[in-house]
């Protein structure tokens, strides 16, 4: 499937580059990546058929690309909101119900199971497009207020020492 390459490598990628994520999200996303990656190169020989490396693959792509939110937050105060607890919690739930609608409809043979494939991919790879410019807005702000000199209001007052005069 021509439209896994790139999920893949940026899963890949972001999992490298991510540093403000928690390390065992990203070790996680880059297990989701490997798994997109996998899925491309052990495609289904035929609609009707099967294979078990692709499922294998697709499985542990799938799986990745949900929870990596969960396991990518951080207890540091000064992060992110995709990054902290509820937010991590509410996008990894968002992807896992998605996963499971398309679960449900792959196991039935339902008519809508290329459909929800390709929401639940969009919705992955989407997320993390979102969690990545989030926080790089975050950390080019939090970078500008470190390298923001403090400047306090009278440090720009004129320096009027005047002379007080000594009764002789």
């Amino acid at each position: 499937m021509p439209h896994t390459r790139p999920h893949a490598f940026y899963a890949v990628v972001a999992a490298h580059g991510f540093k403000q994520a928690a390390k065992p999200g990203r070790v996680i996303l880059l297990l989701g990546g490997i798994g997109v990656l996998g899925v491309a190169l052990f495609p289904v020989p035929h609609v009707i058929n099967d294979s078990n490396l692709h499922t294998f693959m697709a499985t542990i792509a799938l799986g990745s690309m949900c929870l990596w939110p969960v396991f990518s937050a951080t207890k540091e105060h000064a992060s992110p909101s995709v990054l902290k607890h509820r937010g991590a919690w509410t996008s990894t739930i968002c992807l896992a119900i998605i996963g499971l609608v398309f679960l449900q409809a792959w196991w039935t043979h339902s008519h809508v199971t290329g459909f929800l494939e390709r929401l639940l991919i969009t919705s992955q790879i989407g997320w993390l497009m979102v969690a990545l410019r989030i926080s790089h807005q975050f950390g080019v702000r939090a970078s500008a207020d470190e390298a923001a000199p403090t400047v306090s209001p009278h440090d720009n007052a004129p320096d009027l020492q005047v002379p007080i005069p000594v009764p002789m």
